[in-house]
């Protein structure tokens, strides 16, 4: 049967999901796959039913992945702190798209699993500040589910607030394995795929490099500063520069950034947030006993370390103050506060100078200076004239700049990982005509605006996009899979647009053997990591 709701309402027509499940109602979507609400009627529960995007059951690659989050799941699931998988399968489609172009008949992968009806902590903190009581016991049960996954060979790679889910009881179960990786299956994501969200990102995963269960932890201490300080530590607004705060600047000091923590919680999180794995605590549990410690004002294994001079994580950061985007408006950099205190000092100098002068002076000759204004108004004094000064006219307020392209694009890209196609297309394409066709900015434009097609549901638009894309020579493997991807959903064959009808290329002359110069010719490579992050198809799920 067809999987329809609970009032005969056609919710997916086109999909031959067990008849045990009905449907009731979307939770949302994301980059691979739609998550439903639904009733098993055979056990009379609520389940959540992730059923894969049906523009992705025709790609080979993005079936793998799908099937490998389903074992993924299942072999931490029954974990108290981890979302439980209640079935697996693969369900018939029915209808037109029933058949793959190959002539086989096409199908869609499901997980069925516990359905958890008390949002998310990413919600907790768009709503208030998060008790510290509270972010102590949801870091305390993530760090459980976490060493479980561990233990058992399985890395998340995408740990952040958004996939730490809530029950009616506030009690937190890690969610969405869909980037996690198997111990023993990295082959199917390639070499140097960039998985995970900017803001959470390990060091060694914005380089492009594997994660490892230290990159797991990473990101916890990610999402433990942001519970107890109520932002989080880099918030650079592209997805490029998050990754090079992650791997280039110490995080901001927790206790300047909210006054009621005490400063032992620093050392705690700069050592979770190291940037060298080797020098990150051992376990996830290990973490948040430490933090426990900190806030308790109890010194830690952290502070213990940083007296020693122990690890190259906690060791004095550069001594250039943060940036002021970094930092609340009521916080101080180091080096301001260290200004001041200086010029206090001179002032305190100079003030005792003069008076030990005028002590010594007194008996030579009488005071003539007063100490004070009020003094002074007592010694007459003759009025300097002063010129009338003329008045210059007000300058006219400048008009607003436009928007860049790096901002074109990295709002588009944002959209496209929210499932907001529609809306990510039309800034994508503003920021292919603004940005230089020889920067990093339009390559990275053009292959989210072939993507950001494919997955709006008209791939045929987004075959002359991404072959423009594919002349650029670098990451062509995945821009190829994705040009593939959008070839296959049409039905048709490769178009060659020969550089014609693309914004921002160099003219209607450019053919297809005709390159743009550009920094991606010439064997020129981009920066590890930060191209990578446009992999295909994404498995993420939420923000």
């Amino acid at each position: 049967m067809s999987a329809s709701g609970g009032h005969g309402i056609e919710l997916l027509p086109d999909l031959q999901l067990p008849e045990r499940y009905r449907l009731s109602r979307h939770l949302a979507t994301g980059g691979m796959a739609s998550v439903w609400c639904a009733e098993d009627v055979l056990l009379r529960r609520s389940v959540a039913i992730k059923v894969m995007a049906e523009r992705f059951a025709y790609d080979e690659l993005s079936v793998k992945r799908f099937k490998r989050e389903a074992r993924a799941a299942a072999r931490v699931s029954g974990h108290p702190h981890v979302v439980t998988i209640y079935d697996v399968g693969e369900a018939p489609v029915t209808g037109m798209a029933s058949e793959q172009p190959a002539g086989e008949p096409l199908t869609r992968g499901f997980i069925v699993m516990e359905h958890l009806a008390g949002g998310t902590v990413a919600d907790a903190l768009r709503l208030r500040a998060v008790r510290r009581e509270e972010a102590l016991r949801w870091l305390r049960e993530a760090a459980s589910a976490l060493d479980h996954a561990h233990r058992r060979g399985v890395i998340h790679r995408d740990i952040k607030p958004a996939n730490f889910l809530l029950d009616r009881s506030r009690v937190l179960h890690v969610a969405d394995f869909g980037i996690a990786s198997l111990y023993s299956e990295d082959t199917i994501t390639g070499g140097g795929e960039l998985f995970g969200t900017a803001a959470y990102l390990s060091p060694e995963q914005a380089q492009g490099h594997p994660a490892t269960p230290a990159s797991d932890r990473y990101s916890l201490a990610v999402a433990a500063y942001e519970l107890l300080v109520g932002e989080r530590p880099f918030t650079a607004e592209h997805f490029a520069a998050q990754a090079r705060q992650h791997v280039a600047q110490a995080p901001p000091a927790a206790s300047r950034r909210n006054r009621a923590l005490p400063e032992f919680v620093d050392a705690v999180l700069a050592r979770g947030m190291a940037k060298a794995p080797e020098e990150r605590y051992e376990t996830a549990t290990d973490l948040v006993d430490d933090l426990e410690r900190g806030l308790s004002g109890i010194p830690t294994t952290a502070t213990l370390a940083l007296a020693s001079g122990g690890a190259r994580a906690m060791q004095t950061p550069a001594r250039r103050a943060p940036a002021a985007s970094l930092l609340g408006p009521d916080t101080e950099s180091p080096r301001a506060g260290g200004r001041a205190l200086a010029l206090a000092a001179l002032a305190a100098v100079a003030l005792a100078l003069g008076v030990l002068a005028g002590a010594n002076q007194g008996s030579q000759r009488p005071a003539r200076v007063a100490l004070s204004p009020r003094h002074a108004l007592a010694v007459p004094q003759r009025p300097t004239p002063r010129a009338t000064p003329t008045p210059e006219p007000k300058p006219r307020p400048a008009a607003a700049a436009p928007p860049t392209a790096d901002l074109l694009e990295a709002r588009g890209h944002e959209l496209m990982l929210d499932g907001q196609y529609e809306q990510a297309i039309p800034a994508l394409r503003q920021a292919i005509q603004a940005a230089d066709p020889a920067s990093l900015t339009y390559g990275y434009a053009l292959y989210d605006l072939g993507r950001s097609l494919v997955l709006s549901g008209d791939p045929r638009a987004a075959i002359p996009i991404l072959e423009q894309r594919l002349r650029i020579p670098d990451q062509t493997p995945v821009v190829q899979q994705m040009l593939n991807q959008a070839v296959r959903a049409s039905g048709v064959g490769p178009v060659s647009t020969g550089g014609r009808g693309v914004p921002g290329s160099t003219g209607p002359g450019a053919g297809p053997g005709e390159r743009r110069s550009s920094p991606f010719s010439g064997g020129a490579s981009l920066p590890p990591g930060f191209d990578q992050r446009r992999n295909g198809p994404g498995a993420d799920q939420g923000d």
